[in-house]
């Protein structure tokens, strides 16, 4: 028995405890936001919308068993995932059920599990993973004297695999040496002597993959092990957390990381402003997490499709929000949005960003776009290992 025609069901599984809960909070923060504000203009097709998200609790091994409680038990009328763990638990099972599924920053999308209902939201587009570090190589290419050599470094989790191996292609195709390689579980809490081991090697450039607390930890042990690196940066996730960032402060002078397209100056959705200025919001988010901009953002323009794939296809079910979701232009807080036959953004909208000193001597650095040239807000600074002097610049 489906959900009574009067509620419209939309289930999600996020973590909102343990080393992961920033994003979840996050997600659920937009969430929350775009629920109030479409059931104030009447709900989805006459029916008032309810979410039911259940915690992950940042272990990747509960993931499919609260999609099958969604499906089974909450009866959920439409299903959205959060990252590439969500998307691999969850995907056989909607597969197998022949259900709608739209996800958000997955990272290779329908390439490992073909299914034509699933939808991928991602900056990097088809074939993204190539695309999260080719605008990096290209920066170090360009670089006199170019770099020779390069070296590796990442979580040992599943969002991290399709971006390395991505990275080491693109190393190849650049005609850098790779003299290091090695990976580390994702709890880890010291990465000194993964970084000295990297320097010792002779890496000219450390690629790094990373999430949140182990990206912090890589950049304190990169800070403290110094070493002569021309370039620094790859696919750090927590770098789109602005309390990262804060955390950091100068320590993140001089990193390379991909970044989507959402300048701090994008004009955010009323509903999604509100929220994010409101106290009890924040408070929500626990551990002082009032700066969740990005995060929140993208969930929420994640909502933005599905309320227009729905209305478009004036329906649920899935063949007819797959055939919307591949015809139709979606208008969202990062422009406009559209989908081919697998299920990927048609457009790719990563971007370099480098991590540079305002030039006033603050503890925060700004966030500059250095590639492509076409979108490039300034120059990157280098070499990596000069950035104390960037400083006061």
């Amino acid at each position: 028995m489906r959900t009574p025609a009067s509620t419209l069901k939309i289930g999600h599984c996020l973590p909102l405890t343990g080393s992961a809960a920033r994003a979840g909070r996050s997600a659920r923060l937009a969430s929350s936001a775009w629920h109030d504000d479409v059931n104030a203009r009447g709900g989805l097709l006459g029916r008032r919308v309810e979410f039911v998200c259940h915690d992950t609790q940042s272990d990747d091994g509960n993931i499919a068993g609260l999609y099958r409680r969604l499906m089974d038990e909450d009866k959920a009328d439409l299903l959205l995932a959060q990252g590439a763990a969500a998307v691999a638990s969850a995907l056989p099972l909607v597969a197998h059920r022949e259900r709608f599924l739209l996800s958000l920053r997955e990272q290779e999308g329908n390439a490992g599990f073909p299914y034509d209902g699933h939808f991928s939201l991602v900056h990097a587009a088809y074939d993204r993973s190539a695309a999260l570090t080719e605008g990096f190589f290209e920066l170090a290419s360009a670089q006199q004297p170019p770099p020779r050599t390069v070296g590796f470094i990442s979580a040992d989790a599943d969002f991290a695999r399709d971006p390395i191996r991505a990275a080491k292609a693109m190393a190849a195709k650049f005609g850098l040496d790779v003299v290091h390689d090695a990976t580390y579980p994702l709890m880890a809490t010291d990465f000194r002597s993964h970084v000295a081991n990297a320097v010792r090697a002779g890496c000219d450039v450390l690629v790094l993959c990373s999430y949140l607390d182990d990206g912090m930890g890589l950049v304190e042990a990169i800070r403290a092990c110094g070493g002569p690196l021309s370039m620094v940066g790859g696919v750090m996730v927590g770098f789109a957390h602005a309390t990262v960032r804060q955390a950091l402060g100068t320590s993140l002078a001089g990193f390379v990381n991909c970044a989507h397209i959402l300048p701090a100056s994008t004009a955010l959705p009323a509903p999604l402003e509100r929220a994010l200025g409101t106290s009890a919001s924040a408070a929500s988010l626990d551990e002082g997490d009032t700066h969740c901009r990005d995060s929140a953002s993208l969930a929420y323009l994640q909502l933005q499709v599905l309320e227009q794939a729905v209305l478009h296809a004036g329906g649920i079910d899935k063949e007819g929000l797959a055939a919307s979701m591949r015809s139709a232009v979606f208008d969202t807080l990062a422009g406009n949005v559209g989908f081919d036959r697998r299920g990927e953004w048609k457009q790719a909208k990563a971007v370099q960003v480098q991590y540079q000193p305002p030039g006033n001597g603050a503890p925060t650095q700004v966030e500059i776009i250095v590639a492509p040239p076409a979108l490039a807000a300034g120059r990157m600074l280098y070499p990596f290992s000069e950035r104390h002097r960037w400083q006061g610049r």
